[in-house]
C-alpha cells in the first residue's frame, strides 16, 4: 500500500511548490508606498491670497504753462529798411529803439509797445532822421521743454512818423544853414511778428527773459508809405512775473 501512494504523494508535493512560487512571482501583497515625506508639497486647504497695496506716486506736471503774467522791458532791433527809397543820397545804419508792455492772460496776451529811431553814421547833408511809431498788438503764447522756452506770434497795429530834414548849402543872416523839410510821412501800420524767449535768471514767480524777436511792418497812408515797409530783428530783455498753472 505505501508503494502504491508515495508516487501520488510526491506528485502533489510538487504541485504545491510550483504553484507557490508562480504566487510569489505574480501576485501577494502589493508593496507599500514611497517614502514621500521630503518630496511632496503638503495640501493646504484653499486659502485667499492678499496682494499687498502699491502706492504709485504720481508727480504732478509742476507748471503747465502759465495763467497769467505782465511783461515789461527794453527792445532793440536793426532795421533792413531800404534807405535809398527815402532819399537816394541816405546811408547809414538804421536801429530801432523802444519799450513793450504785455498782459498774459492764459495762452492770449495784449500789448503795447512804443518805438523810436536812431541813424547811426548819418551823413552832414541831414540834419535830423526820426522814425518812431507805436501800437497795440495781441497773440498767442506757448512754452515748452518744461517751460523753459517761450513762443510767441502775434500781430501789432498802431501810427507812426518819419520825419526827414536835410541841410541846404544856403545860410541865414546868422550864417546857420538853412534846413529843408525834405520829406515827412504820418501812416498807419501793421507789424506781424514771432519771437522765442528763454530765461536768464529765474525766480519763483519773477524772471528776467531774454527774447529773440522779429517782425515785418507794412505801412499804409501816403502814396509814399509803402517805402517804410520792412523786416527787422533784434533782441527783448523783458521782466516777467508769471503766475503758472499746474495740471496734476
Amino acid at each position: 500500500m505505501l508503494q502504491r501512494f508515495l508516487p501520488i504523494a510526491l506528485l502533489l508535493l510538487l504541485l504545491c511548490a510550483g504553484g507557490a512560487a508562480v504566487a510569489q512571482s505574480t501576485g501577494g501583497e502589493p508593496p507599500s508606498p514611497p517614502d514621500t515625506t521630503y518630496t511632496t508639497e503638503p495640501d493646504y486647504p484653499d486659502t485667499l491670497v492678499m496682494e499687498p497695496d502699491i502706492y504709485v506716486d504720481y508727480e504732478p506736471d509742476v507748471m503747465d504753462g502759465y495763467a497769467a503774467g505782465l511783461y515789461a522791458g527794453f527792445t532793440a532791433e536793426k532795421s533792413g529798411l531800404d534807405l535809398a527809397k527815402l532819399d537816394p543820397q541816405l546811408t547809414g545804419t538804421l536801429v530801432m529803439y523802444g519799450g513793450e508792455y504785455s498782459v498774459l492772460i492764459g495762452d492770449w496776451y495784449f500789448n503795447f509797445s512804443t518805438v523810436g529811431s536812431h541813424m547811426y553814421d548819418l551823413g552832414s547833408t541831414y540834419d535830423q532822421f526820426l522814425l518812431d511809431y507805436s501800437g497795440y498788438g495781441t497773440g498767442y503764447e506757448t512754452s515748452f521743454f518744461k517751460n523753459t522756452f517761450t513762443f510767441r506770434i502775434g500781430a501789432e497795429a498802431g501810427t507812426g512818423t518819419l520825419k526827414l530834414i536835410k541841410r541846404t548849402t544856403h545860410t541865414d543872416s546868422t550864417g546857420h544853414d538853412l534846413l529843408e523839410a525834405y520829406r515827412r510821412e504820418d501812416f498807419f501800420y501793421l507789424r506781424p511778428s514771432v519771437s522765442l524767449g528763454v530765461p536768464i535768471l529765474q525766480l519763483p514767480l519773477a524772471s528776467f527773459l531774454f527774447r529773440v524777436a522779429g517782425g515785418y511792418m507794412m505801412a499804409f497812408g501816403p502814396e509814399n508809405a509803402r517805402d517804410l515797409n520792412n523786416f527787422s530783428y533784434g533782441a527783448h530783455l523783458m521782466f516777467a512775473v508769471r503766475m503758472p498753472s499746474f495740471n496734476f
